[in-house]
């Protein structure tokens, strides 16, 4: 039976929790610091939330303070969108799951949408999960039975740049051993995101979790992380394997993707986000059966949950992974399939 003891065994550090919310580009460790909040007024007295202290003297209408007092520039592209129809709101954020503390503060138009919004949407809520529960599910579905071991189920070579590269990362062999290739590639990347100095605090929807909390905005899940683990499990042995050898070899070049992913989520670049986000997965065509599941099915799932979820005509903030918005099969495009005005702010 899975207790609190050997789930630490499997997850130093509790770092599995969140792990398994990350579907593309890169894998989350888990952060237990928590960002303070601070509730402000700006200067027609309307109440502000954010993750530094209130300016002496007010922050000002639209404008948001990094802690030197500089104001947040907005003349740059970002990954929101705002999606009307018939009185329906929604806004529309891309998200990285990892980040640094130079990301903050973050734009005014993201803030104020944020801030204008009744409910917050996201893929998972990592604030609300059963860690215990979490684990016992990751056992069942990721790990092999006793017996049979990993280093049986996939290539010499494979198995040998695993155990090499998990060295390099301080991860001990005997943490993967039983794992399935899926699980093994989420081990070691967040190890190699823990050493690369990303952490999970500064992710953009944990850091709108917490917002969500502080100003008892109402949290909605597009999906669970049982349903999202599934989506790994479900993958063949050959996608899986595809998977993990293409994994290690980005964390042998260290954090140059996650450098990559970030700096494009940070200047705005939609383009570089949809390369990152299926060369990540070794592919070179959106044709791909791994890209099918992982992201396409996915955004036709969460465009048709957020349509059912927002006749209530409430303000919707939707935060979900940045890949799963660019493209012609992203979600602000299958919403104007659907009738929605989309603009980009």
């Amino acid at each position: 039976m899975l207790t609190t003891a050997n789930t630490d065994r499997m997850f130093p550090n509790n770092s599995w929790a969140p792990l398994l919310i990350v579907i593309i580009a890169m894998m989350l460790y888990s952060s237990l610091a928590s960002a303070a909040i601070y509730q402000c007024r700006n200067s027609s007295g309307k109440i502000a939330f954010q993750d530094h202290p209130c300016n002496d003297t007010g922050i000002n209408d639209n404008r948001y303070h990094d802690k030197t007092g500089t104001i947040a520039k907005d003349d740059k592209k970002h990954f929101l969108w705002k999606a009307t129809r018939n009185g329906e709101t929604v806004y529309l954020l891309g998200s990285i799951h990892v980040g640094r503390p130079d990301m903050y503060p973050l734009s005014v138009s993201v803030m104020d949408a944020f801030n204008k919004s009744d409910v917050l949407m996201v893929e998972v809520n990592a604030e609300d999960v059963d860690q215990l529960e979490l684990a016992q599910h990751v056992n069942l579905i990721g790990m092999y039975p006793q017996g049979t071991t990993l280093e049986s189920k996939i290539p010499p070579e494979v198995w040998e740049s695993l155990v090499a590269t998990a060295k390099a990362l301080n991860v001990p062999e005997v943490m993967f051993q039983q794992q399935k290739p899926w699980l093994a590639n989420i081990t070691l990347a967040s190890a190699m995101m823990n050493k690369s100095g990303y952490q999970a605090e500064y992710g953009i929807d944990k850091h709108f979790l917490k917002q969500a909390k502080a100003s008892n905005k109402e949290i909605l899940e597009l999906e669970s992380v049982t349903s999202q683990m599934q989506l790994f499990s479900s993958l063949s042995e050959e996608e899986q394997l595809s998977l993990l050898k293409n994994g290690l070899k980005e964390m042998q070049q260290g954090s140059v993707l996650l450098d990559k992913l970030v700096n494009a989520w940070v200047t705005g670049d939609h383009q570089a986000i949809d390369k990152i986000s299926r060369e990540n997965m070794g592919i070179d065509t959106k044709n791909s059966s791994l890209y099918k599941v992982m992201i396409l099915d996915r955004n036709h799932s969460m465009a048709e949950k957020i349509i059912n979820l927002i006749k209530d005509h409430r303000k919707y903030y939707v935060v979900v992974g940045a890949a799963h918005l660019v493209g012609a099969q992203g979600i602000p495009e299958l919403l104007k399939a659907q009738g929605f005005l989309i603009e980009e702010l």
